[in-house]
């Protein structure tokens, strides 16, 4: 009705609201009933999602109540007949792991050397955060490693992610980013505190054969990072708009207490780097940690 202009605003928000009701319960009996299911719920979180967003832009449009609009009989305007149509919503698809073999470092390699952990306790609305390292190489970021720590993933994850020999990492200017994206599956993205990812320590390593040398540390040097933000509403980046902390949530802060801003670290403590994506005033997407590695041992 709202595409085609047929019958009254009153009309249109009684099916749409039953709908919505309707699509909340069927997704709160799926998670009921499959609570070890870490998807949100596949088409049907869709469409719960969907008709969620169209009613708030409906009342938002029309600047009325769910009671006014419930005994509205005009019918909609040219704006709302748009709506009909909302934009597709970025969803959680759980993609494949990019990660290093499991076999030592040679000689003479250089590493990143680092662990992943989510908050603890976990929020109960974490469906779970993407941690992603990219370098800068032949004019273009390439992803050398993801991993997706899902909510039944607990404590530190420890990995390390062959960057080169010394020679080309000496040679060549590094540039690197550390990524992080949380998802959800709560109805409503005020309900999560989106305060869960955590890297532990990461660091640049020379494996020398029996010995090791840190060459750079990206914990001791995180406020030397630049910090962005990508929004999934435009997909463009930015910087933040503060020290450490962006007005949107974002985050990114090195911590030696184990936590941050009343979320805590994985178990044991390590120095830490809090990355906590954007959540505040409804916009959300990734936080970017670019680093420009000089000066290298001198960490």
């Amino acid at each position: 009705m709202l595409a085609t202009g047929e019958g009254n605003l009153a009309a249109i928000w009684t099916d749409l609201s039953t709908a919505r009701d309707e699509a909340r319960e069927s997704q709160v009996l799926y998670y009921c009933n499959y609570d070890d299911d870490y998807t949100v719920g596949s088409k049907g979180a869709d469409v719960t999602q969907k008709l969620e967003t169209l009613c708030a832009q409906i009342l938002e449009t029309t600047g009325l109540t769910q009671d006014q609009i419930s005994h509205a009989e005009a019918h909609p305007s040219a704006t709302l007949h748009g709506l009909a149509l909302p934009p597709e919503c970025v969803r959680w698809e759980k993609m494949s792991d990019l990660l290093p073999s499991e076999s030592e470092p040679r000689l003479g390699e250089v590493c990143i050397v680092t662990s992943l952990g989510l908050s603890d306790p976990i929020d109960y609305f974490c469906l779970g955060t993407v941690f992603t390292i990219q370098v800068y190489r032949n004019s273009h970021w390439q992803t050398i490693c993801r991993r997706a720590l899902l909510k039944k993933d607990t404590g530190w994850q420890h990995w390390k992610i062959p960057l080169g020999t010394v020679e080309e990492i000496l040679e060549t200017p590094v540039r690197l980013r550390f990524v992080t994206d949380n998802y959800s599956r709560a109805f409503d993205p005020a309900w999560p505190s989106w305060k869960w990812g955590f890297w532990g320590q990461p660091q640049l390593v020379h494996y020398q054969g029996t010995s090791k040398k840190v060459l750079y540390d990206f914990y001791e040097r995180a406020d030397q990072s630049h910090a962005l933000i990508v929004l999934d509403k435009d997909g463009a980046e930015r910087p933040f708009d503060q020290e450490f902390q962006d007005s949107t949530g974002a985050t990114f802060k090195a911590t030696a207490q184990g936590g941050y801003d009343g979320t805590n670290a994985p178990s044991p403590k390590q120095p830490t780097i809090a990355a906590f994506s954007p959540y505040k005033n409804g916009l959300f997407g990734i936080t970017i940690a670019e680093f420009n590695v000089t000066e290298l041992g001198k960490s």
